[in-house]
């Protein structure tokens, strides 16, 4: 009898330390010192406390789905609201594609083609410094996006300022330098007896 009671005490500590660590360990209903020791607040609040881990990690993890549909959903406007504006650009509405390309902005701030667009539209409403701003924007979000670094040179010649649209035409040839645009801008600002 007494290597039972010797081994039930062994068990008993060990029982509870599993008891301490999680809440499915189970206690012998006549192991009275074990029971003494027992804390039911203690465990009710690691319940808790998992309860609440679990209802945290998926109620997180339906505000990333829900945030992923958002934004998904926002990406697909802005598209929308480029290709209303292309159309009004096209139709010469250039106020109305100047809003679909806000819209679309606001839709998708990270989207470099609708502030570029956008500074094609200003261009044409001769509103030079607001298209550089655009420019500016576009380029922010995707430096090597020669069509907004073209529209930017534009933009800077009607502004008066040669050097800068120079350097922007520069830009644009050591990264694509074949571009007709750009090497004839460059000509043109250059002038036949300036070299190079």
């Amino acid at each position: 009898g007494k290597k039972e009671k010797t081994e039930t005490r062994d068990k008993t500590p060990s029982a509870s330390k599993k008891d301490s660590n999680t809440s499915t360990a189970r206690l012998n209903a006549y192991d009275f010192r074990a029971w003494d020791k027992f804390d039911a607040d203690k465990i009710c609040e690691q319940m808790d406390e998992e309860e609440e881990l679990k209802t945290r990690s998926s109620s997180s993890e339906d505000e990333e789905d829900d945030l992923e549909e958002e934004e998904e959903r926002l990406r697909q406007l802005a598209v929308a609201e480029k290709d209303k504006g292309n159309a009004f650009f096209k139709q010469g509405n250039y106020i109305a594609a100047t809003e679909c390309y806000t819209r679309g902005i606001t839709a998708d701030p990270f989207n470099p083609f609708l502030p570029a667009n956008r500074a094609m539209a200003l261009l044409k409403q001769d509103k030079f410094g607001a298209a550089l701003a655009d420019c500016d924007l576009a380029l922010a979000i995707d430096p090597k996006y020669l069509k907004a670094r073209l529209r930017r040179a534009t933009a800077l010649v009607a502004l008066g300022r040669k050097e800068d649209a120079e350097k922007e035409y520069e830009t644009v040839l050591r990264q694509e330098p074949g571009n007709k645009q750009a090497s004839s801008e460059l000509k043109k600002l250059k002038g036949p007896d300036k070299p190079k």
